[in-house]
């Protein structure tokens, strides 16, 4: 399975991506909460990472609130669109 493959699949999940290297328009389109990793204090060893639950929480919130805004606009701008193409006919 490759990387978009993986990320369709858990997108019904209650799953966080943290990433290190840019997205693509591809993958940062899933719907899923994505947070770079440059944002948070990430301590690594060679096998693990550690991350204070309170930035990935803050993180979160901020991803979440832009898609919120994200979706309304575009709900708006559909709305809008609409509206014009009834006054036009």
């Amino acid at each position: 399975m490759g990387r978009l493959g993986f990320l369709f699949h858990i997108k019904d999940k209650n799953i966080t991506v943290i990433y290190k290297e840019k997205l693509s328009q591809a993958v940062s389109s899933i719907p899923i909460v994505m947070i770079d990793a440059s944002s948070l204090h990430i301590q690594e060893n060679r096998l693990i990472a550690q991350i204070p639950k309170k930035e990935i929480e803050q993180q979160i919130n901020r991803e979440e609130l832009l898609q919120k805004i994200v979706e309304e606009y575009k709900t708006e701008q559909i709305t809008r669109a609409k509206e014009s193409a009834r006054r036009i006919s």
